[in-house]
């Protein structure tokens, strides 16, 4: 078995999704996620199509923040919680996910932790059902 060496660009950076080291930006998609993507739609046919469920869990809340138990209390998210959900929308949106439907629990910390994952990928327009069932 041979490994090969890979010189990354000094701007390299770890991919969001797959945590290995390839050279990202905004108009570029990880090489291992594309690949991935690529070998499962070989194994699809023609007639069939390709469904894909991305679960994210809402950004940190502010009372995780203060260190307190909240289950069910509707608390929003704090900065940390609002940083974390950019940072997961740019890297759906570098690994050019399409999405189609929006499912969410009815607090607000979840709403909200979905709300910046659109406007990363400007999904705005997308459809959104909140279900309580759904709630932490």
């Amino acid at each position: 078995m041979t490994t090969s060496i890979i010189k990354h660009a000094s701007d390299c950076a770890k991919c969001a999704i797959c945590q290995y080291r390839c050279c990202i930006n905004k108009h570029k998609k990880c090489s291992r996620v594309k690949k991935s993507l690529i070998q499962s739609d070989i194994q699809y046919n023609d007639y069939e199509r390709r469904s894909l469920l991305i679960l994210v869990r809402h950004g940190m809340s502010q009372d995780e923040v203060d260190k307190r138990f909240s289950r069910w209390n509707d608390c929003d998210l704090s900065n940390i919680g609002k940083q974390q959900m950019h940072q997961t929308g740019q890297a759906l949106y570098q690994a050019n996910f399409s999405i189609d439907i929006c499912f969410t629990s009815v607090l607000k910390r979840a709403i909200k932790s979905l709300f910046i994952i659109q406007e990363e990928m400007d999904y705005l327009w997308l459809p959104i059902y909140n279900i309580w069932r759904l709630n932490d």
